[in-house]
């Protein structure tokens, strides 16, 4: 490859032809134009490169270690039109540098390419999610995303903060913040629901304090009378005593009860 890339035209978006045209207009062309582009290199006018995190350093005796690197081809429109970073980047003659002399503060920079074909390599801090970006940044689609958070294969953390880096649109930070949102409510529900199953337990648990155990009060009391008149009273001293237990605990049982009851839907 040529060493030329120093030389690169910046490549504003929108385009000039495009000027004063919606940026919402020119996203619903772009991804309805996305079948034709995506996954046709031939077509690509750029090469996007990040550390390749599925593969381990390959060190060699004496040398350095080797960062695996993936590769993605690219349209410069594409990638501008969702990062605020990259419109940067393409679109100010300034930003053009050669690997020798890269931009401070983990910013992208020219690796060495042809002018009409620059190769970009990206510092992200999740290489791993990238993918899924890249995806969305041709098709708009947000679905690959959520999956890849909902069954792990991915953090949100690390999504979060490729979208910080790359200075994405707001509708992706916007979905990241509900997921969020949606994840830690479930969270929350859950750790209720497994709370109240443990008072619930705690209180219809059997008591040791002899005083106020029920079947120790059972004993003390008369039980003179025919076995369902014995059954009655002993039922009703039990829960006085659970009642006397959990009153001194402050904890309301009728209340508790009242709540575990059947929901009875009156139909008009």
């Amino acid at each position: 490859m040529s060493s030329s890339t120093s030389a690169f035209v910046p490549r504003p978006y929108p385009p000039p032809s495009l000027a004063g045209v919606p940026n919402e207009y020119i996203l619903n062309r772009l991804h309805h134009l996305a079948p034709h582009y995506w996954n046709k290199p031939e077509t690509a006018d750029c090469t996007i490169v990040i550390h390749d995190a599925s593969k381990p350093q390959s060190t060699t005796q004496g040398k350095r270690a080797s960062i695996s690197r993936k590769s993605f081809k690219a349209h410069i429109d594409y990638l501008c039109s969702q990062s605020r970073l990259l419109r940067r980047f393409f679109g100010e003659s300034t930003v053009a540098s050669t690997s020798k002399s890269p931009l401070p503060a983990r910013a992208p920079y020219f690796l060495s390419s042809s002018n009409s074909h620059p190769v970009v390599f990206l510092p992200l801090p999740d290489p791993s999610s990238f993918d899924l970006l890249f995806h969305w940044m041709y098709h708009g689609s947000m679905k690959n995303i959520e999956f890849a958070l909902n069954d792990g294969t991915v953090t949100w953390e690390g999504l979060a903060r490729n979208v910080e880096y790359l200075d994405i649109r707001d509708d992706m930070r916007q979905f990241l913040g509900h997921w969020y949102a949606r994840r830690r409510s479930l969270r929350d529900e859950s750790d209720s629901s497994e709370s109240s199953d443990s008072e619930e337990d705690e209180i219809f648990s059997p008591v040791e304090n002899p005083i106020l155990d029920p079947d120790t009060d059972a004993d003390v009391e008369d039980d003179s009378g025919s076995d369902e008149e014995c059954g009655s009273r002993r039922s009703s001293r039990k829960m006085a005593a659970v009642k006397r237990l959990h009153a001194a605990k402050g904890i309301d049982v009728p209340r508790l009860l009242a709540k575990s009851q059947p929901l009875r839907v009156t139909i008009p």
